[in-house]
């Protein structure tokens, strides 16, 4: 979910116990998804809609991805560029400034494969 600066929120259910399901085609045996939340990717995502992420496929630049800090926050942008020791990440809405992280602070880099929208969610 993105929220402030693109922030996410992890509900941590493992997979087959959350409140519901977005069905969406991968390969990706570790294939999830997020509700967005925010306004830092709109309009391409936007708020209630689902971002489908595939983790087991290496992002490239400019693709969408997941962020995961070791500070334990999660971040829902467009990936500008990576180098050595940093990367730097974009937010699609202009009011949001470029954000570039230590590679140091960064747990994960998980690819965005797709979007659902809200109606694509079923409750279990």
């Amino acid at each position: 979910m993105g929220g402030k600066e693109g922030a996410l929120e992890e509900f941590a259910y493992p997979v087959g116990f959350g409140d519901g399901y977005v069905e969406y085609p991968s390969s990706d045996p570790h294939v999830y998804a997020l509700r967005v939340r925010g306004d830092s990717m709109h309009p391409r995502y936007r708020a209630g809609e689902f971002v489908v992420i595939e983790p087991s496929i290496e992002p490239q630049d400019g693709d969408d991805v997941v962020v995961i800090c070791v500070d334990g926050r999660k971040l829902l942008k467009q990936l500008n560029w990576l180098r050595d020791d940093e990367l730097q990440l974009l937010s699609i809405n202009n009011g949001y400034a470029p954000l570039t992280l230590k590679r140091s602070d960064v747990h994960s880099l998980q690819l965005v494969a797709g979007r659902a929208r809200r109606s694509a969610f079923m409750k279990t």
